[in-house]
């Protein structure tokens, strides 16, 4: 007992004299609408012209990052994401904007100085959902989706680029079409630039 006490201890102890930081991040995204059931959305734009199109949003969030291993680092990032869909009938144009609250913790692999490549979950919570169709109560967004991410940064000094791409788990949205409801997904690309705030370990050195 005392040994596995004495480990958590020296781990702990190293996490803390390794590099932490704090970071703000602001990028744009570009939204994707799945639909669950492929041949049946081919069908929808085949015989009735249904058209999806991408759709550009935006984020901004906050992150913490602490190196646990000199190739391995954890991070946490809250923040604000809004992001859309967009489509048309044969009838008319619809438009839907989705805004969340964020949680998004990853795990980064550092194989050089500088560049990451990161895995992670993030819990997007609603903020609110605007309809732009003329016929608003045939889409409903979902209170909260759950999406994973992979992504790639790399940070030069204090400055740095993120691309994410993220994939929602469950349905994103339910939404009346000719009569019946159907189930979306959502998956987006992210590009968001970095600016470190704080480098606790720099900080210290330079004491």
């Amino acid at each position: 007992m005392k040994r596995n006490i004495a480990i958590l201890v020296l781990f702990f102890t190293y996490t803390l004299v390794m590099s932490q930081s704090i970071s703000i991040k602001v990028g744009i995204n570009k939204n994707y609408t799945v639909y669950k059931g492929e041949d049946f959305f081919t069908d929808l734009q085949n015989y009735h012209g249904l058209d999806y199109l991408p759709k550009t949003g935006y984020q901004a969030g906050v992150s913490y990052r602490q190196n646990v291993l000199k190739h391995f680092a954890i991070e946490g990032e809250i923040g604000y994401l809004n992001k859309g869909q967009k489509g048309s009938l044969p009838n008319r144009d619809f438009s839907f904007e989705y805004n969340y609250i964020y949680l998004k913790p990853s795990i980064s692999y550092i194989p050089i100085e500088g560049l990451s490549v990161s895995i992670g979950v993030a819990f997007n919570k609603k903020v609110s959902f605007v309809s732009a169709s003329n016929l608003p109560e045939q889409a409903k967004a979902e209170d909260s989706d759950i999406s994973y991410m992979a992504g790639l940064s790399y940070t030069y000094k204090r400055v740095g680029i993120a691309l994410e791409f993220n994939q929602s788990v469950g349905t994103t949205q339910t939404q009346k079409l000719l009569g019946d409801t159907y189930l979306f997904q959502h998956h987006w690309y992210t590009l968001s630039l970095m600016y470190m705030l704080f480098d606790f370990k720099k900080a210290e050195k330079k004491e």
